[in-house]
């Protein structure tokens, strides 16, 4: 699901607690900079924020899989990886 792919309007997003899991390419070439990964994600889907504007990616430990691509090509800076990692791309 693309939900906010390709929005040129969003800037900033704010997960709450009972997203389990993002969608592949959902933010794909948006303008997002700024997620708040909320503790709960587990997923974060194949290219999600592929081309985007997101600077930073503080995952939460509750992440345990990455999907193929996620930042690629992304203006992402700073990743900090969550240490139940258990699989990524």
């Amino acid at each position: 699901m693309n939900a906010f792919a390709q929005n040129k309007h969003l800037v900033q997003v704010v997960l709450p607690k009972t997203i389990k899991r993002i969608a592949k390419r959902a933010f794909k070439e948006s303008s997002v900079q700024q997620v708040n990964f909320s503790e709960g994600l587990r997923e974060i889907g194949d290219e999600a924020f592929n081309a985007s504007a997101l600077q930073t990616a503080l995952l939460p430990n509750s992440v345990e899989n990455l999907g193929e691509s996620v930042f690629q090509n992304s203006k992402i800076k700073q990743i900090t990886f969550p240490k139940n990692l258990k699989s990524s791309g």
